[in-house]
């Protein structure tokens, strides 16, 4: 069984310190890939020197909509080239309305700068966005999507907010959540993306799935978002796993 975690945070502390036993562990539980996320300009190197000599782990930059600020020349520049610099996508980029600072008026011109550089280099996004589904909408539709595509990665919206945004050709990756209990809104989700449209996520070392409690998330507790997809769609867990592999590794351009 090969899954690949489509978004977590290698370089984050909580993880780094132990990365050894962290990738050990993944690999161990079936992860073929993890996908780590640099979110802002000063992590992009160390990330991608990280993830160097390591079959396991692909990355991504970006700048988060937490730090959103004027791109400098020489982001923009290591963005545009990001395929060289050895990104698979840029992200995570994206609208966050759940905090104040920065403003969402001030996150949108960023998130859109960055998205046409993605669409112009041709690489995949990975999208963040909380309580602004309404203005991602917009922006994607003012600047258009790659045409390599992409993810909103941890999904919470409903079956008809993911509807919208299959519009665009993208996909949704899900996680932790999908271990905190069934609800209908939940289970439609899910069963209107499988196969075809869900990938699998950790976020780690944040939202921590259930049964774990008081420890940072790890890609290898994968295994239970898995568990809770498969459960939902009443399929096994191999098929489950093989499907959201695929789309992720269809999207980002990786070898499984």
């Amino acid at each position: 069984m090969k899954i690949i975690d489509a978004h977590c945070h290698l370089d984050r502390q909580e993880l780094y310190s132990d990365l050894d036993r962290v990738i050990a562990e993944a690999r161990e539980t079936g992860v073929a890939f993890m996908v780590t996320a640099a979110v802002e300009p000063d992590r992009w190197i160390f990330t991608r020197d990280l993830a160097r000599g390591l079959d396991c782990v692909a990355f991504t930059i970006g700048m988060h909509p937490w730090i959103a600020a004027p791109l400098t020349g020489n982001e923009t520049d290591t963005l545009a080239g990001a395929r060289e610099f050895g990104a698979v996508a840029i992200g995570e980029i994206g609208l966050d309305r759940m905090i104040r600072t920065p403003s969402l008026e001030a996150q949108i011109p960023v998130f859109e700068q960055q998205l046409a550089i993605a669409r112009d280099a041709g690489l995949p996004v990975v999208l963040h966005v909380r309580r602004a589904y309404g203005e991602m909408y917009r922006s994607l539709k003012r600047v258009g999507v790659p045409q390599a595509g992409g993810y909103i990665h941890n999904f919470t919206g409903s079956a008809e907010t993911a509807r919208d945004f299959l519009r665009f050709g993208l996909s949704f990756s899900m996680g932790g959540v999908l271990t905190y209990g069934r609800t209908a809104k939940r289970d439609a989700v899910v069963r209107l993306l499988y196969p075809g449209r869900l990938l699998l996520e950790t976020d780690a070392p944040d939202i921590l799935p259930r049964p774990f409690r008081g420890v940072p998330n790890r890609p290898a507790y994968i295994v239970q978002a898995l568990a809770a997809a498969a459960e939902i769609l009443g399929v096994d867990k191999e098929t489950v796993a093989e499907n959201t592999a695929k789309n992720a590794a269809r999207i980002l351009g990786l070898s499984l």
